[in-house]
């Protein structure tokens, strides 16, 4: 009899295998018969970087004598370049900042393909989407999973505002159904990793001017990330 029972248990195993085997067979035909019908597009590919195409971990923003500027009230004012490097020629740039800084402003200015400011240049444009509305620049107070104690309050200006950018545009593939800001890129073929291919990549440089008032000791978080948008 336990013989049997073992016999049993091996034999159920196998079925199970069987159909186990049965379905995957039957999911790799389907996949197969859709792969015909829809192309197989390749993925989005977006990075931060130095202008000169080295990976960018990070933007010091340190104030550094000689390079920055200093106003008679304590205002200070800081310009670092980054490029931003994507297999779509449309992006876009959202801005996250906290608010312990006093007269914390930024501006992100398009920058010419030899880093310099365009001429005349504006900054891009765009709007916070989580203002508190109370007139001074904070955020809306919402409930964080790590403030769940009643007597532990968040300090208001721990709370990050998000500054969302008009879409920026290759010259030529401005959309017609989203207004966009034109921005000077080039182009250049580079192997891309996750395509395993070569491909066209565009390079965007701009130049990122911080500026507060430096009065007591205060640390901010601040944090630049851009979004390939598809074609």
């Amino acid at each position: 009899m336990k013989n049997r029972k073992n016999l049993w248990i091996i034999l159920a195993g196998i079925a199970l295998l069987l159909a186990v085997m049965g379905v995957t067979s039957a999911w790799l035909v389907n996949r197969s018969a859709l792969t015909t019908l829809f192309p197989v597009l390749k993925p989005d590919t977006i990075t931060i970087s130095n202008t000169d195409g080295t990976e960018m971990t990070e933007i010091d923003l340190d104030y550094v004598d000689g390079v920055d500027t200093k106003d008679p009230d304590g205002t200070i004012h800081i310009r670092r370049a980054f490029c931003i490097k994507s297999s779509s020629p449309l992006h876009r740039l959202e801005i996250v900042h906290t608010t312990n800084l006093e007269s914390l402003t930024f501006s992100i200015y398009p920058a010419s393909i030899d880093q310099k400011p365009v001429a005349e240049a504006t900054p891009l444009t765009g709007s916070y989407g989580n203002e508190d509305g109370t007139g001074t620049l904070t955020a809306k107070a919402e409930t964080l999973d790590n403030y769940q104690a009643t007597a532990d309050v968040a300090d208001v200006h721990a709370y990050p505002l998000y500054w969302l950018a008009q879409l920026s545009a290759t010259a030529g593939h401005e959309p017609a159904d989203e207004p966009s800001r034109t921005v000077q890129s080039y182009t250049k073929k580079e192997f891309d990793v996750s395509a395993k291919a070569e491909r066209d990549f565009y390079f965007t440089n701009y130049i990122c001017e911080i500026s507060w008032k430096e009065t007591t000791k205060e640390t901010d978080l601040f944090y630049i990330m851009a979004q390939s948008v598809a074609v």
